[in-house]
């Protein structure tokens, strides 16, 4: 009878196991009960989790496939001509796609670093000056912070990841060429460490591939690149020496001899600067000897892989009133051609904004010398550059170069004794400087080349046209607001022959209006420059030349 009320077993009943489990159940149904809701709710959670996993499988399906056939895609189409509006819609499908993507990501590292690395795909596209882009930098940035945010979140967790310390590198390299490209030094100093630190850390890993090492050595390259336009060429160096060697293990007519030569040619800037001009002519005649034996897979490599070498070469032969040689018929001759590798390539691309950028650069500096030797070939390429930088997207930059360019010009069409045209075009940089908030301005920074040029076409117009009070005013006021920007011509040489050649001019102005005190202060200024540099570089060939020429002068008003 007590087994029955306690709903155990009747050991006199022979029961089955249905019977036994019953009874068992009916006393026990209370843990029995919990147990069963226990493993209802482990089931549950297991499919939960089961299909939560399909779905991130399939979410990663989707991105490698968004990766694999839309930036394929691009790769394959960014050069053709005509591609930009093609481009920019693949950018719209890629955003659509991945903002309703990054939401699914908190917790999912692996999902976090696909789309770290898709973003950054996507603003390389938008707008990293190293390579084909739209222009857009504001939209790099913004989806360049995105990336980094999503590959720091993986390293905090997985701090040795190959995967992740490489993106991350890229990232910063991205990053690092935008905010030196914006003038951002600050930033552009911190990403460049970044990106070094953390290439360094995925090489010490080992196992790296081919196609890895390729991508070390650009941005070992790149990180030179910042550093030489930032003026620091110390940093440069090591960083220029690291892409050579990486590069070395790479096929020498490939991407190996590419990157070499392009690492010579990075270490040929910043010896130029450190006023070693022997040495960097040595690496950039190797560095063009490299390149011109690269088998390149199309037109447009080949003018990456040249342009930036020729160039180079041009400057250090014979930049005008910079570091250089002096030798201007060679340097004619390497930035000719430099400028019709690139004319070509913005020829072939109605709205590529990074072959016109080139265009206007080389192109401004190669005119600046036939200003001296041929103003009606220099006007030719001045208009040349005027019309590839309108052509353009209307970012800052852009319209800063072209500022600069109409400045430039008006130099050749005085030389023609087209005045009235060379102050049009002078009104013209002054209207764009005035759009773009640059003028007037506090200060005028030797590296906003708009400003600066712009400013000193305006006196030079002036001088020559018989108002000298109103051009000394101009130059005086430059002077000051090019000092005001702390430029350091006794400690960086490359500011030195731009502080120089104020100088001269000034005392050139100040004696055709009898200020004779005022003229040999700023020539002894200028001699002191030079005096102090023969102390810093003695036996420098170019120095040594600058010396004697302010000593000339001082001697000889």
């Amino acid at each position: 009878m007590r087994a029955l009320l306690e709903y155990r077993p009747v050991l006199a009943r022979s029961g089955n196991a249905w019977y036994r489990t019953r009874k068992f159940l009916r006393r026990y149904w209370v843990p029995v009960t919990a147990a069963v809701l226990v493993i209802a709710s482990l089931a549950a959670g297991l499919y939960v989790a089961n299909r939560a996993r399909v779905i991130a499988e399939q979410r990663f399906r989707q991105l490698r496939q968004l990766s694999n056939k839309v930036f394929e895609l691009d790769k394959a189409i960014k050069t053709l001509p005509g591609s930009t509006a093609a481009r920019q819609r693949l950018v719209s499908a890629s955003l659509e796609y991945l903002e309703g993507l990054a939401s699914d990501a908190h917790g999912d590292l692996d999902l976090a670093q696909e789309i770290g690395e898709a973003y950054e795909r996507v603003a390389k596209v938008q707008g990293v000056p190293n390579e084909l882009n739209l222009g857009e930098f504001g939209k790099a940035e913004t989806n360049l912070k995105k990336a980094d945010s999503f590959i720091e979140a993986v390293l905090r967790s997985r701090p040795a990841s190959r995967s992740a310390l490489r993106t991350s590198a890229v990232i910063a390299n991205d990053r690092m060429i935008l905010a030196e490209t914006q003038h951002r030094t600050a930033d552009a100093q911190a990403y460049a460490q970044k990106a070094g630190a953390r290439l360094d850390a995925f090489l010490r890993l080992g196992h790296v591939q081919d196609s890895e090492l390729d991508e070390a050595a650009g941005i070992y390259g790149n990180i030179a690149q910042a550093s030489n336009n930032m003026h620091l060429y110390a940093q440069a160096v090591p960083y220029a020496e690291k892409c050579i060697e990486v590069a070395r293990a790479l096929p020498a007519r490939g991407q190996g001899g590419t990157r070499r030569s392009i690492g010579l040619s990075l270490l040929a800037n910043a010896r130029r600067y450190q006023g070693d001009l022997d040495a960097a002519l040595q690496a950039i005649q190797e560095a063009r000897n490299i390149a011109e034996q690269i088998v390149y897979p199309d037109e447009t490599s080949r003018m990456l892989g040249m342009y930036g070498i020729l160039f180079r070469e041009g400057l250090i032969l014979g930049e005008d009133g910079a570091v250089s040689l002096g030798r201007t018929t060679e340097a004619i001759e390497a930035l000719q051609k430099a400028l019709d590798i690139t004319e070509g390539a913005a020829a072939k691309s109605p709205s590529d904004y990074a072959s016109r950028s080139r265009v206007g650069n080389c192109g401004v500096h190669l005119a600046g010398i036939l200003n001296h030797v041929d103003p009606k070939r220099a006007l030719t390429v001045y208009d040349v550059v005027i019309l590839r930088l309108g052509e353009g997207p209307k970012n800052v930059s852009a319209r800063r170069d072209l500022a600069s360019a109409l400045a430039d010009s008006s130099y050749a069409l005085r030389r023609q004794h087209r005045a009235p045209e060379a102050k049009q075009r002078i009104d013209a940089a002054f209207a764009i400087l005035k759009d773009t908030k640059d003028y007037p301005a506090e200060q005028i920074p030797f590296d906003r080349l708009g400003i600066y040029h712009t400013v000193l076409a305006s006196a030079d117009w002036e001088a020559e046209n018989g108002s000298l009070n109103h051009a000394v005013e101009i130059y005086e006021d430059l002077l000051a607001k090019v000092m005001a920007s702390k430029p350091q011509p006794l400690t960086d040489l490359r500011n030195t022959p731009t502080v120089s050649n104020l100088y001269a001019a000034m005392a050139r102005l100040y004696r055709q209006t009898a200020a004779i005190g005022k003229a040999e202060s700023v020539e002894a200024r200028r001699l002191e420059l030079w005096q102090h540099w023969d102390s810093q570089l003695p036996n420098n060939a170019y120095v040594h030349g600058q010396l004697e020429a302010a000593q000339h002068v001082a001697q000889h008003p």
